[in-house]
């Protein structure tokens, strides 16, 4: 989910919407050889930081959520849920004040649902590198379920130089992770400043 989208993944204009949509990476795809060598349908976004290829980036169209940005005091009534299913449909799906919004595309894009093994959720800027400030004694908790037909208790993966799905940040502290188990296992952590 993201708010004040660009119009394009080529583009600075700003949407000033609150849009769902599903964003694919293709990471240190293929070899650079100073053109686009990315699939069809995807941008080059350059060469990757610690490989020979390109970094390719495609995003699916965008499902309106609200006209202009959603206030930070609404957080509380949005939930994000995320599936992939083998030869049907991936699903990225925003619910708000009850309202469920949903951006799809084929599995067959991507076939994530046959390797999809990790997940990341956070507040965080709002696209190329951006960071997401805090008023100074803010705190934000994130409860992240895990809905694989698994009983075990996830994995909570610390950040690092190295770890990490978006390049975007905040400017909270994170505090301890935990990962429980049972008939609906998740991750949770707190953040503040």
């Amino acid at each position: 989910m993201s708010t004040n989208t660009p119009v394009s993944l080529t583009s600075s204009s700003l949407t000033g919407k609150t849009e769902v949509f599903i964003e694919y990476w293709l990471i240190n795809y293929g070899v650079d050889n100073g053109s686009n060598i990315c699939p069809s349908g995807f941008i080059d976004a350059g060469p990757d930081a610690t490989g020979p290829g390109d970094d390719c980036v495609q995003n699916t169209p965008a499902t309106v959520i609200a006209n202009g940005q959603l206030p930070i005091t609404d957080l509380a009534s949005l939930t994000f849920s995320g599936s992939a299913t083998a030869n049907g449909t991936d699903t990225a799906t925003v619910t708000f004040d009850g309202t469920a919004y949903a951006a799809t595309v084929k599995d067959s894009l991507t076939d994530i649902a046959s390797g999809w093994n990790q997940a990341e959720f956070n507040v965080v800027g709002n696209a190329g590198g951006s960071e997401a400030d805090f008023n100074t004694g803010s705190s934000l908790t994130v409860k992240m379920a895990v809905n694989d037909g698994s009983t075990s208790a996830p994995t909570c993966i610390a950040p690092s130089q190295d770890a990490g799905t978006t390049g975007e940040t905040n400017n909270l502290t994170l505090g301890k992770c935990t990962a429980t188990g049972g008939s609906t296992p998740f991750v949770q952590f707190t953040e503040s400043n």
